[in-house]
């Protein structure tokens, strides 16, 4: 049976046809997590961002090694994903630091950054990125650090997300990766948040999707304890029950 008590007819596995495998998309890239250089941490309202609702403000703070700025400014972006999207590739939005960020229009404006050395703008990225690692254990110390922010909106739709800096020529590399946070959405926006899960776990491996979903449930269950009611009419329970089943 449905989670809404009405019985599945039989030959038929859901109320509604699937819309994704579960299987992460092949064709594309998956990300590389191991040579990550700098820190993005989240904050709305001056507090560390756990939970949002949809469409809430929020700011990403980076902090990257210099010589990657000074070098990689053109193409390096900040992307916000659905955690366990497998590659970054496949951003809901993505920020170019030179057109997001304030610090840089102030470093640019009055101040400029410091030409980049020739032979790093010859290397590939990856190298670049192995050189800057190489570079701080010779040293012992890091290389200087330029921070800077870049503000978002919460998605529309619940579930867990991450930030992600990468370099949109190479997005295969990821250089920094914020902490996990999760979107709740009120009860009376529970069918039509359900239908954007949906739609936007495609590329997500299963265990992914578990996750997705467990942040939907425990929305569910903490609007019903609140005495607000789960949201979940028939058509929220059938397109839940969809995607459990898929």
């Amino acid at each position: 049976a449905s989670p809404n008590g009405s019985p599945v007819p039989s030959g038929h596995s859901s109320p509604l046809p699937p819309q994704s495998s579960g299987k992460p998309d092949k064709r594309l890239p998956r990300r590389d997590t191991r040579r990550q250089l700098g820190r993005c941490v989240l904050t709305s309202a001056r507090k560390q961002v756990q939970d949002l609702v949809p469409f809430k403000q929020f700011e990403a703070h980076i902090s990257l090694p210099l010589r990657l700025v000074t070098t990689r400014l053109s193409s390096l972006g900040v992307g916000l994903y659905r955690l366990g999207i497998s590659n970054n590739s496949s951003a809901i939005v993505t920020k170019r630091l030179r057109r997001a960020s304030p610090e840089i229009d102030q470093l640019l404006n009055q101040q400029g950054l410091p030409n980049p050395k020739p032979e790093d703008v010859r290397m590939s990225l990856d190298d670049l990125v192995d050189s800057i690692i190489k570079g701080n254990a010779e040293r012992g110390q890091s290389n200087p650090i330029i921070r800077l922010s870049v503000g978002f909106h919460a998605p529309k739709s619940p579930g867990r997300f991450v930030v992600r800096v990468v370099d949109e020529e190479k997005p295969r590399i990821t250089l920094a990766t914020s902490a996990p946070f999760t979107v709740v959405v009120p009860p009376n926006q529970m069918q039509y948040c359900l239908r954007q899960v949906q739609r936007q776990t495609r590329q997500c491996s299963a265990q992914a999707l578990v996750s997705q979903l467990a942040a939907v449930v425990e929305a569910c269950v903490a609007a019903e304890l609140d005495g607000q009611g789960s949201g979940l009419d028939r058509r929220s329970g059938d397109v839940l029950w969809s995607l459990l089943l898929e």
